[in-house]
C-alpha cells in the first residue's frame, strides 16, 4: 500500500492495525499531514461493516469543530473503502490512563468543557455519537481534546446499520436505554456514557469489575443499581451524578464544569394559556374601567387626595434614596473596581494557561514560528544573559533539531504569581523525555505585556537556576 495516492495524499507508513481498519500516514504534495483510515480486506466483503464504514465518513466529513477529528474526504483505494482524517499528535484518553500519565484537575475541567462543547455542537446537527469512552477521547499534544470514531454514530431518523436492535458501544459506558434498547435512544445517551467516562478518569478506576463480572450482570447493574461515585471529589461527584440519572428525560443539559445545570423535560406544572383569550381581558378591562367611574363608589375630590397622597410618599422615598447613594457610593466605586479587577484577572491567567500550552505544543511540533509570536525581543533565557528573539529561537533549534525523540507535556497545575499589572509568573511541572529517559522538574515562564498582548520576557526552571547560583558562589 505504501506509495498508494487518495485524493491527492500519498501513503508513506503504516501507523497501526485495529480490529475495524488499518490506519497510514500520508501527506500531500504541500506536505499536509493526514491520516489514511483504510477498511481491513477480510471486512469489505461485509455489507453492514461497510455500511458502518461508510456512515463514519458521510457523517464526520460534514462536521466542522475544534474538539472533533475533521475529515477531509473520503473513498477508495483498491476497492477497499477510505477515510482521509486529521493526523492527531498525542494519546487517547485510554492509553494515557493506562500508562498512568499524570493529569491536573485543571485538565480534567477543561477536556469535560471541551467534549461539553463538541457535543452539544453535534447534538444540535441531530448526531448521536453512542460510544463515548476514553479509547473515542483523544489528547493533543497540547493538551486539547478531540472526539473520535463515529462509526457507530445516529443520524436522527435515520437508523440503518441497528435495525435488529443490536446493541453497539461500549458496555461498561452504555447508558440504561443503550443497554434495554439501542433502536430507541436519543442524545441523552451520550450525556450518560461521558459522565461515566469521566468516573473513571478522576477516580483512575473502572465503573465496572469486568474481570469478576459477567456481560450480563454488568448490565443488569446499570440498568438497575446506582452507579457508586463516592470516591469522586464532592464538587465532581455533585456535578455529576445528575448525568448519571438512569431516567434520560431526568438528565441535565450538558454543561461547562461549574455552570447551573438545566433540567430538559417539561417540568410538571403548566401555566394555562387556554382561557386567556381576548374576550376575558376585554371584560377585566371594562370591569375595572366601570369601578372607577362609578359615582358611587369614587368621586373625583376623593381620587385627588389619593393622588397627592401617593406624590408625597414618592417624593419621601426618592430624597431617602438619593441620600444612600450618595453616602454609599465610595463604597459601590471600590466594589466594582475590585470585580472588575477580578474578572479581568481571571481573564488574563486563561489568556496565559493557553499561551503556556502554546509554547509547550511548539517544542513537541519543533515548530519555531510559534517562538517568534510568543517571545519578547528580548528574553532571559535559561538564566544567561538576555538574548533577542532571533538568538533565543537559534538555541530552540539547536537544542530541539539535534534530539528527534525529545517530547515534554505538562503535568500540573498551572500556578499564575503576579508580579505587577505588566508581568506574571506561570510555574508548572514539565515532564520531559529523550532516549526512553524521564525526567519532571519544575520550570517558569515570565510573561510581560507588550502593547495588547502577552510575550515571553523570561523562560527558565529550577534546576538551571540552582546550578546556576551554585556556579555564582564558586
Amino acid at each position: 500500500m505504501q506509495g498508494k495516492t487518495i485524493n491527492g495524499f500519498v501513503l508513506k507508513h503504516l501507523l497501526g492495525t485495529g480490529g475495524m481498519a488499518e490506519v497510514w500516514y500520508a501527506e500531500n504534495s504541500i506536505g499536509k499531514k493526514a491520516a489514511v483510515k483504510m477498511l481491513l480486506p477480510k471486512l469489505c466483503e461485509d455489507a453492514n461493516v461497510v455500511n458502518r464504514f461508510i456512515t463514519e465518513a458521510k457523517i464526520t466529513v460534514g462536521l466542522s469543530h475544534p474538539y472533533i477529528r475533521q475529515v477531509y474526504d473520503y473513498g477508495e483505494i483498491d476497492g477497499r473503502p477510505t477515510i482521509v482524517q486529521e493526523y492527531l499528535e498525542g494519546k487517547d484518553m485510554k492509553s494515557m490512563m493506562n500508562s498512568k500519565v499524570i493529569y491536573s484537575e485543571y485538565d480534567i475541567e477543561k477536556w469535560w468543557n471541551q467534549l461539553v462543547d463538541a457535543l452539544n455542537y453535534t447534538h444540535k446537527n441531530g448526531i448521536i455519537h453512542r460510544d463515548i469512552k476514553p479509547a473515542n477521547i483523544f489528547i493533543e499534544t497540547n493538551g486539547n481534546v478531540k472526539l473520535l470514531d463515529f462509526g457507530i454514530a445516529k443520524i436522527r431518523e435515520s437508523i440503518s446499520s441497528t435495525q435488529t436492535g443490536q446493541k453497539i458501544g461500549t458496555l461498561m459506558y452504555m447508558s440504561p436505554e443503550q443497554v434495554k434498547d439501542s433502536k430507541h435512544i436519543d442524545y441523552r445517551t451520550d450525556i450518560y456514557s461521558l459522565a461515566v467516562t469521566f468516573v473513571h478518569l478522576i477516580t483512575k478506576c473502572k465503573p465496572y469489575d469486568i474481570n469478576n463480572s459477567s456481560d450480563f450482570e454488568i448490565s443488569e447493574s446499570i440498568v438497575y443499581k446506582k452507579l457508586d461515585i463516592t470516591d469522586v471529589p464532592t464538587n465532581w461527584r455533585n456535578f455529576l451524578e445528575p448525568y448519571l440519572a438512569k431516567d434520560p428525560q431526568q438528565r441535565p443539559n450538558l454543561v461547562p464544569f461549574g455552570n447551573k445545570q438545566a433540567i430538559l423535560p417539561t417540568p410538571d406544572f403548566t401555566i394555562d394559556t387556554q382561557n386567556d383569550d381576548d374576550e376575558t381581558h376585554l371584560n377585566a378591562v371594562q370591569i375595572e374601567k366601570t369601578d372607577v367611574t362609578d359615582p358611587q363608589k369614587a368621586t373625583p375630590k376623593k381620587n385627588n387626595r389619593i393622588l397627592i397622597i401617593l406624590l408625597l410618599l414618592l417624593t419621601g422615598i426618592f430624597a431617602v434614596a438619593i441620600w444612600y447613594i450618595v453616602n454609599r457610593s465610595n463604597d459601590y466605586s471600590q466594589n466594582i473596581t475590585e470585580g472588575k479587577t477580578n474578572v479581568e484577572e481571571n481573564s488574563i491567567d486563561q489568556i496565559l494557561k493557553e499561551k503556556v500550552y502554546e509554547w509547550n505544543k511548539a517544542h513537541n511540533t519543533k515548530d519555531f514560528n510559534v517562538f517568534r509570536n510568543l517571545y519578547n525581543d528580548n528574553v532571559h533565557f535559561y538564566t544567561k544573559n538576555t538574548y533577542s528573539k532571533s538568538d533565543c529561537i537559534k538555541d530552540k533549534q539547536n537544542i530541539l533539531t539535534n534530539n528527534n525523540t525529545f517530547y515534554q507535556q505538562i503535568i500540573s497545575e498551572i500556578d499564575i504569581e503576579k508580579i505587577n499589572n505588566n508581568e506574571f509568573k506561570c510555574s508548572f511541572i514539565k515532564r520531559a523525555t529523550s532516549n526512553g529517559k524521564t525526567l519532571d522538574y519544575p520550570s517558569y515562564i515570565h510573561f510581560k505585556k507588550v502593547g495588547n498582548d502577552w510575550k515571553i520576557s523570561v523562560e527558565s526552571d529550577l534546576i538551571t537556576d540552582k546550578n546556576h547560583a551554585r556556579r555564582a558562589q564558586k
